[in-house]
């Protein structure tokens, strides 16, 4: 276990049991982490062959958020994070294919963890890890064709798939150590 984190507050409800902290604070604190990972992933000078080829640490943050929250808050969650590390990163036109990236993918990601199959041992946040990273990279090709105009840019998908495999095994195997007590 890398980590463990624990979201009970000190404070004691009428009841005697603990009171969440507040949900704010908690989304607050997964778009902070997610762009902090964000940062860093973009720091790292990993030889991947790939031109915008990068880890996606950032989608750990949202790997685990996906046993905290329900969908609309996790596609909050989303897409703040994509925004504000475009912005931070990468200019306008990386807000376009962050966005359809982490929308994509947190569509792809949530049902599939939601569904029982990660608690039937049938796949497991690995998985969800991988198939969250194609699912991004595919919508990143979708908005590069809409902007582009020309569909040869799919001549460029099969290389991102198994590149975002590879990055997808890695961050679905970190959230997996990550232990979090809510």
């Amino acid at each position: 276990m890398l980590t463990r984190l624990s979201w009970r507050s000190n404070s004691v409800n009428r009841r005697g049991g603990f009171v969440r902290k507040p949900r704010v604070a908690q989304i607050a604190l997964f778009i902070a982490s997610a762009l902090v990972l964000q940062v860093i992933d973009n720091m790292l000078m990993i030889p991947i062959p790939i031109p915008g080829g990068k880890l996606g640490l950032a989608n750990i943050a949202t790997l685990i958020a996906l046993d905290i929250f329900g969908l609309p808050t996790l596609m909050l969650i989303s897409v703040v994070r994509a925004s504000l590390g475009a912005f931070l990163s990468g200019g306008l036109m990386a807000v376009f294919y962050s966005l359809s990236g982490a929308i994509l993918s947190t569509l792809v990601m949530w049902p599939v963890h939601r569904s029982g199959v990660i608690k039937r041992k049938t796949i497991t946040k690995f998985g969800v890890g991988v198939l969250g990273a194609v699912a991004h990279n595919i919508g990143q090709i979708l908005v590069a064709i809409l902007l582009l105009k020309s569909v040869a840019i799919l001549s460029y998908l099969p290389i991102l798939l198994i590149t975002s495999a590879f990055s997808g095994a890695i961050t679905g195997w970190v959230s997996m150590k990550i232990k979090i007590n809510t």
